[in-house]
């Protein structure tokens, strides 16, 4: 179970890296999907430009604009980083025999 929740969680913390890189460079992605024909060309812009995967690029291509407000940011950030804690101690604990 605990292997399951760390999975889990690593791939929760991949895509909010993606969403949080892509904030960082919000204009930017902004810019490259209005000038794709499609949705498979700006996730392939997305990921030449920025090194995304395709998790993340889909996950970047589906916020919303509201995202972009300053309190999603920080939803974000804080999401990203209680991931970041509960993958910390889901390793603990599969690292050590005793817990």
């Amino acid at each position: 179970r605990t292997e399951y929740d760390l999975r889990k969680a690593e791939e929760r913390e991949h895509i909010l890296l993606g969403l949080s890189k892509a904030l960082d460079h919000i204009d930017e992605v902004i810019a490259i999907i209005k000038k794709s024909k499609d949705v498979p060309d700006a996730s392939a812009s997305l990921m030449k430009k920025f090194g995304f995967s395709i998790l993340q690029t889909a996950a970047i291509l589906a916020m919303r604009l509201q995202t972009l407000a300053g309190l999603e940011r920080k939803k974000i950030d804080d999401e990203l980083k209680e991931i970041q804690e509960l993958i910390a101690r889901l390793k603990k604990i599969l690292s050590s025999d005793k817990n």
